[in-house]
């Protein structure tokens, strides 16, 4: 297996000079004096069908996604949604992967039993190759789960989606909104014609706003989607079998239609030989017949949606089917016994259609936002078009520009890596920041340095900033921030309980000209150096902790001062016209307890400062 991301970079010369050049010229890529390269980890899957056979899963390979699982796997945090027709949750490759068993709109619990049933087995596929159970080579694969997906660890919401009795841009936005999911797979479509109104746009786009990823399938030309006839009527395709006699164009679907708004992500598929192309089974005449996937202006990317394994359901139906004349009510009646078995071998190989390119999709997108969860719907859609390969479609020529280009997993994730890093402020001098920041796990700052942050800082989950002893964080103007749905770590000032509070001594943050703290699990913390957040361990405070026009929004706890009482002395932490305000439920459901928490502390000033909790909760403005 070939080593990925390593390079050789030859020299000549003193080496300590190499050195300093490189942390003049390329500072992004070393740290004082040097930085170590991490160990390089190859994720290719254990499951079956990936070990045994390079052509069972030659669409993952074709999208180079074994190379975009060296940089992520998926965040068991990010959820895609696949709004379809019905799903198994028996199956060995989604067990472990559906968030919930039941449709989390209705509450109605899946059944295997009725999961094949005429279209039903759709959802399963299609759910399957958006984020199927993939394991890790160094791990024993569970029983029966032989597939490997792109979404990899990234988890699926299954929601119905088809039959009129469905409120189809409802549930959408009800993924979005309440069930917070990352991106949206729509494998099936409701319309050829623009049927939407002010509302229903109005919904899309708050999706999209909030951050979720839309991605819609094209259509099957011929087969299964929609066309515009010479005289601009809007038809519905249905027949893989023939050409209609008033066809002009193949056209989007609707309502999530690029016209709508062009922030969603079209696809149409393409075969191994990245042809448009294909073969489809005529069976009036036995015979193969050459059809195409749809393709027009709004298409932005292509990817394998031809001659695929993909899932099963575990179970199948055998009908013996007995007709009665009933003579008394002149009509037919039906008897029917249905036999119910499972299933040897719950995959199937041969499946074909933008239905399954488009959760290929989806499951990239999932991987992207586990790379950067900021990152907006727009973005997700600038990375993949603008990644995918550079080679248009084989047989595009015939159709330019109305195709995309097929996609490429690994390149997009290697545009996302460095996006989001850990930092040290170590060299003794000022750093201002006044660009978007993405932070990994830690911003450290040391004795002597200091980070001034006028920009927008984004904190992962387990991320938190660390004021070392001398060190100084001034939130000036920027905010500090986290995840779309979840609570950040915070910043941990760090304090010598012995000393006196003197700069050069203490930790020192000073929040101004309405910096903002939010959403963090305790915003600021005085904690003595070492001292681990997640152990009951108790510590002692020092740092020096400025508020000055200073906004803390929506923490668990905004400041948390712990004991200091140096010969009796007061502590010098003040907030002058402070706003500390809760004004939502807390992003990961959580209640909050205190505004400021003093901990056998004496002497902190507060001024003209405003405490407001417009939520129905117990908040705790100020304990001492």
């Amino acid at each position: 297996m070939e080593n990925r991301r390593i390079y050789t970079v030859k020299y000549s010369g003193d080496d300590e000079l190499f050195i300093r050049d490189l942390q003049s010229d390329a500072r992004e890529i070393i740290y004082a004096p040097y930085r170590f390269s991490e160990p390089i980890l190859l994720y290719d899957p254990s499951d079956y069908q990936w070990t045994q056979d390079p052509s069972w899963l030659w669409h993952l390979r074709k999208i180079e996604a074994d190379k975009a699982w060296d940089i992520q796997k998926g965040d068991p945090n990010t959820r895609i949604a696949i709004m379809d027709t019905y799903f198994d949750p028996a199956h060995p490759d989604l067990q472990s992967e559906l968030v919930y068993d039941y449709d989390p709109i209705d509450g109605e619990s899946y059944d295997p039993n009725f999961a094949f049933y005429g279209n039903n087995w759709h959802g399963t596929t299609v759910a399957g190759f958006a984020s199927g159970q993939t394991t890790d080579s160094d791990k024993v694969q569970p029983h029966g789960a032989d597939y490997a997906s792109i979404g990899y660890k990234t988890k699926i919401i299954a929601i119905k989606g088809g039959g009129l009795e469905h409120d189809f841009l409802g549930n959408a936005l009800y993924a979005s909104t309440v069930l917070q999911v990352d991106v949206i797979s729509l494998s099936m479509f409701r319309s050829c014609h623009n049927q939407t109104e002010e509302i229903d746009e109005a919904m899309i786009s708050e999706i999209l706003d909030n951050g979720t990823v839309i991605v819609n399938a094209a259509g099957n030309g011929y087969c299964a989607g929609c066309y515009e006839s010479v005289t601009g009527e809007l038809k519905r395709l249905d027949s893989c079998y023939k050409r209609p006699n008033d066809f002009s164009k193949f056209t989007p679907t609707y309502p999530f239609h690029p016209s709508v708004d062009e922030r969603i992500i079209i696809v149409t598929g393409v075969t191994k030989n990245d042809s448009l192309t294909r073969k489809v089974f005529d069976p009036k005449t036995n015979q193969y017949k050459i059809s195409t996937f749809s393709y027009f202006q709004g298409v932005d990317v292509s990817a394998p949606g031809y001659d695929m394994w993909g899932l099963q359901t575990t179970k199948t139906v055998r009908y013996d089917t007995t007709y009665v004349l009933d003579t008394v009510i002149d009509q037919i009646r039906f008897v029917i016994d249905t036999i119910i078995y499972n299933r040897p071998s719950p995959f199937w190989n041969g499946y074909g259609g933008t239905s399954f390119a488009t959760p290929i999709v989806a499951g990239l997108a999932g991987l992207i936002k586990s790379q950067n969860p900021w990152l907006s719907a727009a973005e997700v859609q600038t990375i993949i078009k603008s990644t995918s390969n550079t080679d248009v479609v084989k047989d595009a020529g015939l159709y330019l520009h109305q195709t995309g280009r097929r996609i490429n997993a690994f390149k997009a994730l290697s545009e996302v890596e460095n996006q989001v890093h850990n930092y040290e402020i170590c060299d003794a001098t000022e750093v201002i920041w006044t660009s978007p920041v993405y932070v990994k796990d830690s911003i450290v700052i040391c004795r002597g340095s200091t980070l001034r942050v006028k920009s927008d800082v984004f904190f992962r989950e387990q991320a938190r900033v660390i004021v070392k002893i001398g060190g100084q964080l001034i939130v000036d103007g920027g905010r500090l921030t986290g995840e779309p749905h979840r609570l950040w770590q915070g910043v941990l000032a760090y304090s010598d309980p012995k000393s006196s509070q003197d700069p050069r001594s203490q930790g020192k943050v000073v929040v101004n000209n309405n910096g903002i703290i939010e959403n963090a699990i305790t915003g600021i913390a005085t904690v003595q150096p070492g001292f681990d957040p997640d152990s009951s361990t108790y510590t002692h405070g020092g740092a020096i902790i400025i508020g000055n026009g200073g906004i803390f929004k929506n923490n668990r706890i905004a400041v948390s001062f712990n004991p200091y009482n140096y010969h009796n002395n007061n502590d010098f932490g003040s907030f002058s016209n402070c706003s500390f305000i809760i004004d939502t439920i807390l992003i990961d459901g959580s209640k909050p307890e205190y505004f400021v928490k003093l901990n056998e502390v004496n002497g902190i000033d507060f001024k003209g400062c405003i405490f407001s909790n417009f939520q129905n909760s117990n908040t705790t403005g100020i304990y001492s």
